[in-house]
């Protein structure tokens, strides 16, 4: 009768399988809970503005309403009006 040959599963072959399984949950897991928060927080996706962070000094008090037209104006392009002669 001839012998059998039974593998038992511990070969270079299994732990580089075992290892494509790992790193697969891995990324899919992952991948949805990256896509979970920016489904969940879509606005931490893009950074603000100059114009959304002077508003946002300006709400805080950080600066005056002279300052945050001035500054608005130069943001925006408008010139701002001088002394006419």
């Amino acid at each position: 009768m001839p012998m059998m040959w039974y593998s038992t599963g511990n070969g270079p072959a299994w732990v580089i399988g075992m290892l494509a399984v790992w790193v697969f949950w891995f990324a899919l897991i992952g991948g949805g809970i990256w896509a979970l928060l920016r489904w969940v927080r879509p606005q931490a996706s893009h950074p603000m503005t100059a114009l959304e962070t002077l508003h946002m000094r300006y709400a805080r008090g950080e600066i005056d309403t002279a300052t945050f037209e001035h500054m608005r104006e130069r943001l925006q392009g408008t010139p701002t009006p001088g002394p006419r002669v």
